[in-house]
């Protein structure tokens, strides 16, 4: 703060009061402190910046799921669609042995994408 304090008595009490063997001991002391806080400034800056930086990748780590979940749950959406379409064809007993394989593949294919959009939710 800068201001000047008048100290009573000599010099020499100053600096055994103080501790201090000579005057260069009160700048020396001055500039320590300052250099101190001067470091503690910086570290502080420099965790408030890797705090930032770590908030801003768990961000965009999360914004990463959340468009993979949103593409799981689409394609989950699209084979139910399917399965559907193809229930109707063997439900109308036309249907060939082609129409059977196909429904198996798109149920396996919609259990691994109801399998894989759990594991998603879960890490987000």
């Amino acid at each position: 703060n800068h201001t000047i304090k008048q100290y009573s008595g000599g010099i020499e009490e100053y600096l055994e009061r103080n501790k201090m063997s000579s005057i260069d001991d009160v700048s020396y002391r001055k500039t320590l402190n300052s250099n101190v806080s001067s470091s503690l400034r910086e570290n502080k800056i420099s965790e408030n910046k890797s705090s930032y930086e770590e908030r801003k990748n768990l961000e965009k780590l999360k914004r990463k799921k959340e468009r993979e979940i949103a593409t799981a749950e689409q394609k989950i959406e699209q084979l139910e669609t399917d399965l559907k379409d193809i229930e109707l064809l063997m439900n109308t007993g036309t249907a060939d042995n082609s129409v059977f394989v196909r429904y198996g593949e798109r149920k396996r294919e919609l259990d691994e994408a109801t399998d894989m959009w759990e594991k998603l939710y879960s890490e987000l």
